[in-house]
């Protein structure tokens, strides 16, 4: 009887989940938007209860059209978001919605740890810079202006903690997402010193055991199958987060193994054996989910949503020409743009679009894009094509912050999805890429995980050997890396310059005229 597993990723703005065979063929996917919520400026917040009901129809609608039997889906494994804090009270209950990773509360609380040098010191444990997403920040942060929140809350959880403790009843989180912030990062557990630092001991009550991912497993409760219309009683597994599972699901589970998300975030990690955190005060250093690996990432707050939002600017005249020609937009687009060199004509784009800053190479709560060398004689291609290059600049500035030898870089996410992008970023950073078949990778990863729980496979080493296969590969043109790197440079002397610019922009939008 063939065996298959469901993977369940609830992303920022997307649940998605995937029935998977025992080869990692993604069979179908059941799909389900949920909503950001901004009650204020640089708040951003989920209904917990919208992202359990996500869960229920994206289950029900990817076994549906998957055709598989219920009886013979022998696991879940979940992954969702990272980071953020999802509350909830003694009853199981949400205290308020989710204050999500990408939040900018906590900014001027993150701008006062790094001025006391809290940041600093709590970096020497942790291995992580922390930044107004981070949980610890979020609690501490209620604690100064929330206390009433705090008082009626018995957890502080992460995404797929809140969704398989709807799933089994259990409450738990795993490595992967309990490391940041408040591990001892060597050690792999809570460290009572960063709790001292970041004042908040006095709400330890809130943080969840800790359980590797694969032990991070408990059975489907009959409550939550008759929504599912799956077997009570088989494992759901939670963990590792999704940029973890990514990273497995693309089969970077081994040494020197690299991964690049090229979607909401673009997520830079690569695989080590120890846990290395130099250079000091930068980046993030995260257990991998399993026994003696740990991952060196750089995560840039915003990936794709650059290219998004400067098509909403000026994408009509793209959209006009793909009608007329009957091409696809995004054909149309890099049409246009791929003739043109490296460097965009003299463009440098930084794509620090979030409204919470930045958090990687660098923790600077202020930051913002910026376009810089626009002359009479540019146009919208040239806008365009800088920045395709700016998320290009941003990989690179987070590899030159991994002194980690690479083997090789499997590249997934929406960017992935274009050739014209894997082989702009192979040829700026001097990398080869990889794409590998397939879509859904942090389900896939999830679900590998729930394959091993089970017995499916073996271990993780033969369910990457089993189920992980590639699609494309490119080989960079290192007279355009060369190129990239010139500008690069160019492109990093400009955000320093401007550092304390941001600063002085911040004040002024906060005074009142």
């Amino acid at each position: 009887m063939e065996k298959y597993l469901i993977g369940i990723d609830a992303g920022t703005s997307m649940v998605k989940s995937v029935v998977f065979d025992d080869e990692g063929n993604e069979l179908a996917v059941g799909r389900q938007k949920t909503t950001v919520l901004n009650p204020r400026p640089n708040w951003d917040e989920q209904d917990m209860l919208e992202v359990w009901e996500a869960v229920v129809i994206t289950v029900n609608e990817a076994v549906a059209k998957s055709g598989v039997p219920a009886k013979d889906i022998c696991a879940i494994g979940v992954t969702g978001q990272g980071d953020g804090c999802w509350l909830i009270d003694e009853e199981g209950e949400p205290v308020r919605p989710a204050i999500l990773w990408s939040d900018g509360r906590a900014g001027d609380l993150i701008a006062r740890w790094q001025a006391e040098g809290i940041s600093e010191n709590a970096y020497k444990i942790l291995g992580s810079a922390l930044f107004p997403g981070v949980q610890a920040a979020i609690i501490k942060w209620l604690d100064e202006n929330e206390p009433e929140t705090l008082a009626k809350s018995r957890w502080a959880l992460y995404c797929k903690d809140w969704l398989k403790y709807k799933l089994t009843g259990e409450i738990t989180t795993d490595e992967t997402d309990g490391c940041v912030p408040h591990f001892d990062i060597a050690k792999r557990q809570y460290s009572e010193e960063l709790l001292k630092m970041y004042g908040t001991v006095k709400y330890r009550y809130l943080l969840p055991p800790v359980k590797t991912p694969l032990e991070n497993y408990a059975p489907l409760t009959d409550e939550a199958a008759s929504l599912l219309g799956l077997p009570s009683g088989i494992p759901v597994v939670g963990g590792p987060f999704d940029v973890i599972a990514t990273a497995t699901g693309v089969g970077a589970i081994h040494p020197g193994d690299a991964c690049s998300i090229i979607g909401t975030t673009c997520f830079n990690e690569v695989v080590m054996d120890g846990p290395y955190i130099e250079p000091l005060n930068v980046g993030f250093t995260m257990c991998h989910g399993f026994a003696g690996l740990w991952v060196r990432a750089m995560g840039v707050m915003m990936g794709t949503p650059n290219l998004d939002w400067i098509l909403a600017q000026v994408g009509r005249t793209y959209e006009e020409e793909a009608a007329k020609r009957n091409m696809s937009f995004y054909d149309v687009v890099e049409e246009h743009v791929k003739g043109l060199d490296i460097g965009a004509g003299g463009i440098i784009y930084h794509p620090y679009l979030s409204a919470s800053g930045e958090r990687a190479p660098f923790v600077k709560p202020t930051a913002r894009a910026q376009f810089f060398g626009i002359t009479a004689t540019h146009n919208r291609d040239n806008l365009v094509r800088a920045v395709y290059e700016g998320v290009g600049f941003a990989m690179m500035d987070c590899y030159q912050y991994i002194p980690i030898k690479i083997n090789r870089v499997r590249i997934s996410g929406g960017g992935a999805q274009s050739a014209f992008w894997c082989q702009l970023l192979s040829d700026m950073t001097g990398l080869p890429l990889e794409v590998p078949e397939g879509s859904e990778f942090g389900a896939k990863g999830t679900a590998l995980v729930a394959g091993v729980v089970v017995g499916l496979y073996e271990n993780i080493e033969e369910a990457v050997k089993k189920t992980v296969r590639l699609e494309r590969q490119y080989q960079p043109d290192m007279e355009k890396t060369k190129r990239a790197r010139a500008f690069y440079t160019l492109y990093r002397r400009l955000y320093e310059h401007v550092w304390d610019d941001w600063d002085l922009l911040q004040d002024i939008l906060m005074q009142r005229f």
